[in-house]
């Protein structure tokens, strides 16, 4: 009985020589690799108007913009260098690989230690991200966030226990969904303010700059909107994750990976500039743009808000297709411990 739940639940064993089957292609690659990374810009915009509103008030959205290319610039920077990265370092491993051969061992496990505890904290976040977008469309659903965010972390755990085959597509086209839907938004919107000349609502709780825009402010701005680029080296990361030429298609999916997160990220914050998007505590700011393009309660409002959720959610899974790989490169170098259990009965 236990066997047949198990084969329900987790699918068949695989054998070794069926292990290459299971690796990316660019199609799965994508949403699989890149999905924190894009996910990110959902929430990036929202993280800069929290810095730019206390201080400058309505004269906020001025250098949101600018804000918003500075964050490029350094993205485009991040891909050239990953690209050199791939170029060099086919066999995975990112940072850790890089600093070790090139700075030493210690200065690997610091790079090591640190894209750990990134991933940890990449589940965390992306999960209480993904239920305050439930949240926001469905505000009696407050009080369960805890169990919606266990009831998340379990179904991507279970997911990624099938293979990695049957987790990209099963996690892959939930992330197409996203791509979608907040280009539909963002063309909307942009068509609604600068071609039907619509004039959008300012909030009431907008106010007059306190002061003037400093150096120290937009660095700080710059700062919290970098949460833009996380995740942008889980490409990097996880060659070996993807189908021959890895190399190449790895390439392939971090080029794309940049475009796509410049059209979601520039779009979403030019429509924040529009829209008067002020951070609030319980409604997302893309849940307001939506909001303002769709009107609440149309299917278009939801459809974002259900993609946006899961795109938030499966960002987590970005840590656990590089996390194994990471641990499988320190364990065969030594510094991780593959079984407590093998260590006390040796």
């Amino acid at each position: 009985m236990f066997q047949k739940i198990k084969r329900i639940v987790l699918g068949r064993s695989l054998k070794s020589d069926e292990l290459d089957h299971e690796k990316f292609s660019v199609l799965w690659g994508l949403p699989i690799l890149s999905s924190d990374a894009i996910s990110s810009v959902s929430y990036a915009c929202e993280e800069i108007l929290m810095v730019l509103i206390p201080v400058l008030g309505l004269a906020s959205y001025r250098p949101l913009m600018g804000v918003a290319f500075a964050i490029i610039c350094l993205l485009m920077i991040l891909v050239f260098s990953y690209r050199q990265t791939i170029s060099a370092y086919p066999q995975g491993g990112g940072s850790y690989i890089v600093a070790s051969e090139n700075l030493g061992k210690t200065a690997g496990l610091v790079a090591a230690s640190s894209l750990a505890i990134d991933y940890v904290l990449t589940v965390a976040v992306s999960i209480c991200a993904g239920t305050a977008a439930i949240t926001s469309a469905f505000p009696s659903l407050l009080p369960y966030k805890t169990l919606i965010a266990f009831v998340m972390v379990s179904l991507l755990a279970i997911g990624n226990l099938r293979g990695m085959r049957e987790s990209s597509i099963l996690f892959g086209l939930p992330t197409y969904m996203f791509m979608i839907s907040i280009l539909i938004m963002i063309i909307t919107g942009i068509i609604k303010v600068l071609v039907l000349k619509e004039i959008p609502p300012v909030s009431a709780d907008l106010h007059q700059p306190m002061q003037d825009l400093t150096l120290v402010l937009f660095l700080k701005a710059f700062s919290s909107g970098c949460t833009a680029l996380t995740g942008v080296e889980a490409v990097s990361d996880g060659i070996p994750n993807f189908k021959a030429p890895a190399q190449k298609n790895a390439k392939r999916v971090l080029t794309l990976l940049a475009c796509i997160v410049f059209m979601i990220f520039v779009g979403v914050c030019f429509l924040a500039t529009m829209y008067h998007v002020v951070p609030n505590e319980n409604v997302t700011a893309i849940a307001q743009i939506s909001s303002h393009v769709f009107g609440n309660d149309t299917l278009m409002f939801y459809i974002v808000q259900a993609t946006t959720a899961i795109i938030l959610t499966m960002a987590a899974n970005t840590a656990f297709a590089d996390l194994p790989l990471l641990f499988s490169i320190l364990a065969k170098d030594g510094y991780v411990l593959v079984s407590l259990w093998q260590e006390v009965h040796v």
